[in-house]
């Protein structure tokens, strides 16, 4: 039995985590159940209290429920920072006494009650940060890349972009994203040509003159 806690501040990459834990788990498993047998997800990430509420009742069943053939499961709850204590409250009397033959994944893309945390924490659970080295590298250099100029220069395009499909302009969804595409595109086209074009004058002037 294990329990693991994924956390961080984009859910995007908390999600991705989630599901390398996930395939992680299963393919150490020696079964040949079908996946959809020894693999449930519930999503808390739902606009009500009582969906939510829900959603954490049934996943701690199926942790509490023993799989058809009494061998590992795993019992997937993504996005429960926006549940309250009281809606948690199934789940931190779970995590009283978890079930062996279960491995549970819990992930929360924003702060947690401090009886879900403590909670974990008692039953063991390994706290994983959903950040991605490369992702963040990824930013920095596109960041480099365009500017400062250039950023602030797409996120206006952006802003037009949901103007335009909030009723802006007549021009449908998929033409106007494809334009926006378009116009993104070119803008990190034009400032790669010109930071070209820059180093090659800067080399001109002060490379060395022949007698």
């Amino acid at each position: 039995m294990t329990i693991h806690l994924i956390t961080g501040s984009d859910p995007r990459l908390v999600s991705d985590k989630v599901s390398d834990i996930t395939r992680e788990l299963i393919k150490s498993m020696a079964t040949d159940e079908n996946r959809s047998t020894i693999l449930e997800t519930h999503d808390a990430a739902v606009a009500s209290s009582q969906e939510r509420e829900d959603a954490i009742r049934r996943a701690v069943s199926s942790a509490e429920t023993m799989s058809l053939f009494g061998e590992e499961r795993v019992v997937v709850i993504r996005e429960i920072s926006d549940a309250t204590v009281a809606e948690l409250a199934s789940l931190v009397a779970y995590l009283e006494h978890p079930v062996d033959s279960t491995h549970l994944v819990v992930s929360a893309s924003g702060k947690l009650a401090k009886s879900v945390s403590d909670a974990l924490k008692q039953a063991g659970a390994t706290v994983i940060g959903g950040k991605s080295e490369f992702q963040g590298k990824k930013y920095l250099n596109q960041y480099r890349r365009l500017g400062s100029a250039g950023i602030a220069q797409a996120v206006q395009l952006l802003a037009r972009a949901d103007i335009d499909l909030r009723g802006g302009k007549d021009l449908g969804e998929e033409l106007t994203m494809e334009i926006l595409v378009a116009r993104l595109c070119r803008m990190g086209g034009a400032n790669k040509s010109t930071r070209t074009t820059r180093a090659a004058s800067a080399a001109r002037t002060t490379s060395p003159k022949r007698r």
